[in-house]
């Protein structure tokens, strides 16, 4: 009796060590250089930009300027200011980018947080856009969704 309740003890610390190894190994920052991982052009407010355009040479600077520290991240973002490439999708929060791009066979997100002035922006001019709040850049989220309704379904 007394050798099961060791046997099974050894079993749950081994488990939790092992757990706590893969969640420390995860939530580790990183340093990733995306600027050599760019693709030749991007789509971006349902225009395509090539390496030639100032938004794509401020992304790929941006990205030079901030290769660390990047976090894995399994939280899903509500989109923003998305750079949309082959095997990459760049979405420019106010103070965050977050990457989702495909490393071999498999898909991974990142996150970074800082400064995203220099890569970010409204698409199009329209009057849902300009009247967003709180530096919103889509109406992807609740709140713009909300804040759209409230000023121009209520009139």
């Amino acid at each position: 009796m007394n050798k099961a309740v060791i046997v099974i003890l050894s079993i749950i610390i081994a488990s939790a060590l092992t757990l706590i190894s893969i969640l420390l190994y995860w939530e580790r920052n990183q340093a990733i250089d995306f600027s050599g991982l760019l693709p030749g052009t991007f789509t971006i407010c349902d225009k395509e930009i090539d390496e030639t355009s100032s938004e794509f040479i401020a992304l790929k600077l941006w990205f030079q300027e901030n290769q660390y520290p990047w976090t894995n991240s399994l939280v899903s973002f509500a989109p923003a200011y998305i750079y949309r490439g082959k095997d990459i999708s760049i979405n420019v929060q106010d103070t965050s980018v977050i990457v989702n791009y495909k490393a071999g066979e498999s898909l991974v997100q990142v996150i970074y947080n800082g400064n995203t002035t220099s890569i970010s922006g409204i698409c199009g001019s329209s009057k849902a856009n300009k009247a967003l709040k709180g530096g919103h850049k889509s109406l992807a989220c609740r709140s713009c969704v909300t804040n759209f309704s409230q000023t121009f379904l209520a009139a």
